[in-house]
């Protein structure tokens, strides 16, 4: 098959848009779907506090940048805006850096085509990967993306992914690879109309090198076969665009992520915990 990168490359925002959809009604998240734009405020990490799916006109761009920027302010936390090559209008770019934002990286975006079924990466032996119903696990082990939950944003995101596997119909789930019923690996898939978002995969860093990422992706995308979807995409770290491309998927675009610290607190990366 030969991608159409510019259908698969608006999957990937699209995908990224119906994951923070799913995102409502989180304790202490407040999600706006405004036109032109969907856009979350919480206490968490800086990656989902943020803005996607910007299609804004030259008319109001000014209006509901401040609107959105006066609101993360008044947070106290730093913010981002997820932008694709479709974002809208032309000047947004240049907007933003007039707000103080600047463009931190442009992420690859990739997308699997799910209708080629591939085998499975084996686990490596003694392992297991099993939906997580469960999250007060990582009370007591640290989660495999987020870390330890010693911290006010990291309760809040395991407080988060405990909402998005109650939902119902549920959409959201998030798998662990267990290592005598240890999680030691997660990843979570978010399914759309037809494609499926891969988010969160991360494994913690002994146990790196293993191929526990690639089967956990693997079995993702197979989850996500199984329920009808046609691909899966995602947005990859320089860490683990590798693991993607053994898991079957291709740069279809880049997403470029503009983030400002609001004069409130640096940005803090969590490479140390992502695949």
């Amino acid at each position: 098959m030969t991608l159409n990168k510019e259908f698969w490359g608006e999957s990937v925002e699209g995908s990224l848009v119906a994951w923070f959809r799913q995102q409502r009604g989180a304790p202490g998240l407040e999600l706006h779907a405004d036109r032109g734009v969907i856009w979350i405020v919480h206490p968490g990490v800086a990656w989902g506090n943020a803005a996607a799916g910007l299609r804004l006109g030259e008319e109001n761009i000014d209006r509901c940048l401040d609107q959105m920027i006066g609101r993360y302010r008044e947070n106290g936390r730093g913010a981002g805006f997820w932008l694709s090559a479709l974002a809208t209008p032309a000047s947004l770019r240049e907007a933003l850096a007039r707000r103080g934002f600047r463009c931190r990286k442009h992420f690859p975006g990739m997308f699997c085509d799910l209708s080629r079924r591939q085998a499975l990466p084996p686990l490596p032996a003694g392992m297991a990967i099993v939906p997580v119903e469960d999250h007060s696990i990582f009370r007591r082990t640290p989660h495999p993306y987020f870390g330890h939950i010693t911290t006010p944003i990291r309760r809040f995101e395991l407080a988060r992914l405990a909402h998005l596997a109650s939902q119902r119909p549920r959409r959201v789930w998030e798998f662990a690879a267990t290592l005598a019923g240890v999680p030691v690996g997660v990843g979570t898939i978010c399914l759309g109309p037809r494609v499926a978002g891969v988010f969160d995969v991360g494994v913690l860093p002994d146990h790196r090198g293993r191929g526990i990422g690639t089967a956990l992706v693997g079995h993702l995308c197979a989850f996500a076969r199984e329920r009808g979807m046609s691909g899966a995409t995602l947005i990859a770290t320089g860490m683990g665009e590798g693991v993607y491309r053994r898991a079957g998927f291709e740069e279809v675009c880049k997403m470029s992520y503009w983030y400002s610290s609001l004069g409130k607190h640096r940005f803090r990366s969590l490479r140390r915990w992502r695949v």
